[in-house]
């Protein structure tokens, strides 16, 4: 890059690369589709400042990066954030939540329950088609009615209430929060705003790490997360939506299903 440059200009640019060209194995394999390339096109026309040019790199100032003792590799976190409690109702997720200290299962008979990206918690069976469970869950974490399960890579949706049973087992490497008394939430609701696209793209300015699936949040920004806090009635309008798309979406499967009974009998007529 321009040397030149580099000594006059404040900023650094941030950039995000899903395929630098090599393989996540420890020896590094080559493999084909490098975004590197076309990264160092589309930074040349960032530089010369082409009006024409609509660049998704974001250049954020060499003070704004050093104001922090921590450096990270999203330049979300560097950015100006957009939403304060000054611009509406909100309340942070530390309000809401807190950790729950449920111990582990023990020798609690209670269903195995794992984390999808499409339904949230759901039985381990009915995700892998078996239980994967050792037969031994003692040391699973336990899970009690309307706490939060959170897995990873959270930006996925990869969260879910309990709800379905009074208890549950789910693994270790799972965390688990509860609400605080008072909140003024239903779990359908903020299970909704928790895996909304809205949320995710928050997660992914918080995420820290260096490699993509392995990111996380640490707990302290997570709970300083803030969320819209609308009244009871538009609260109800999303749920009565979300609702209304759940049935919508069964009802697309079971055609879907009755679509392929149908053409099998083709064979049988």
């Amino acid at each position: 890059l321009d040397k030149t440059r580099r000594a006059s200009d404040r900023s650094i640019a941030f950039f995000g690369v899903e395929n630098d060209g090599f393989d996540l194995s420890p020896s590094r394999k080559p493999i084909p589709g490098s975004d590197l390339p076309k990264l160092t096109e589309e930074l040349q026309k960032f530089l010369v400042e082409d009006s024409k040019f609509k660049s998704k790199l974001t250049r954020i100032s060499a003070e704004a990066v050093c104001q922090d003792e921590n450096f990270y590799l999203s330049a979300e976190r560097y950015s100006e954030n957009k939403t304060s409690p000054d611009a509406g109702n909100f309340i942070k997720i530390g309000d809401l939540l807190e950790p729950a200290e449920n111990g582990r299962v023990g020798d609690k008979d209670v269903p195995v329950m794992s984390i999808t990206m499409a339904n949230g918690l759901v039985d381990q069976a009915d995700k892998f088609k078996k239980r994967i469970a050792s037969e031994s869950i003692a040391d699973y974490k336990l899970v009690k009615r309307n706490d939060l399960v959170v897995g990873f890579p959270i930006d996925e949706g990869v969260l879910g209430f309990l709800t379905k049973y009074q208890e549950a087992a789910v693994s270790p490497a799972y965390g688990i929060w509860k609400l605080k008394p008072g909140a003024d939430f239903t779990v359908e609701y903020l299970e909704r705003l928790l895996r909304s696209e809205a949320m995710r793209e928050i997660y992914r300015s918080k995420m820290q790490g260096a490699i993509g699936r392995r990111r996380n949040i640490p707990k302290d920004v997570f709970l300083e997360i803030l969320l819209p806090r609308p009244n009871k009635e538009v609260q109800n309008k999303i749920e009565a939506l979300a609702a209304r798309t759940l049935s919508l979406k069964d009802e697309l499967e079971a055609n879907e299903a009755d679509l392929q009974s149908q053409i099998s009998l083709l064979w049988k007529s």
